[in-house]
């Protein structure tokens, strides 16, 4: 023990000194003992155990998050699912409506030229009628003015007056001669 002994100039210490100094009174190690584990108790009803239930409650807070990131996840990933099948049902929704609306497209066309070509026709044969009721006026016209000019010249020859019976016996025999010629 004699090389464990710390010098000084001034105050030698002695084994025995040093010894009491290592390990001093008994009661009083017992007593800063006793406040020691006094003190570990406050401190871990105080702080440890608050502390380990607040970490505790992070854990799982932090954990929960993450088991519903994972659910809020895979719901979008579904969700997404769901988002192009629906954009692939419009789009071929989309191309099946523009395919019926040039269909009709098609067929308002195709109507509207009949209905055209109808009109047509019947201005065609309006016109036609039209020129058939004047050409058989003008007939009509041509052969009252040919009857009258047949009755003015057999008057002429005759000098006699024609009875109605004879007026058209003499038309027929002109027109049949017109005819003819």
């Amino acid at each position: 023990m004699s090389l464990i002994c710390l010098t000084s100039l001034e105050n030698p210490v002695t084994n025995e000194a040093f010894l009491e100094k290592l390990f001093p009174n008994p009661y009083d190690f017992l007593a800063t003992l006793l406040a020691f584990i006094v003190l570990l108790i406050i401190v871990f009803y105080l702080a440890y155990k608050p502390v380990k239930k607040l970490l505790k409650a992070r854990a799982e807070y932090v954990e929960n998050n993450i088991r519903q990131s994972e659910k809020d996840n895979q719901l979008a990933k579904e969700n997404l699912f769901k988002a192009k099948e629906e954009v692939s049902g419009a789009k071929a929704e989309a191309l099946k409506i523009i395919s019926n609306a040039n269909k009709k497209e098609q067929e308002i066309i195709l109507e509207a030229k009949n209905k055209a070509k109808e009109e047509a026709k019947k201005e065609y044969e309006n016109k036609q009628q039209e020129l058939a009721e004047d050409l058989k006026q003008k007939e009509d016209e041509i052969h009252t003015l040919i009857v009258k000019n047949a009755y003015l010249m057999s008057e002429e020859i005759l000098k006699r007056e024609i009875s109605p019976q004879d007026d058209d016996r003499l038309v027929d025999e002109f027109l049949k001669k017109v005819k003819n010629d």
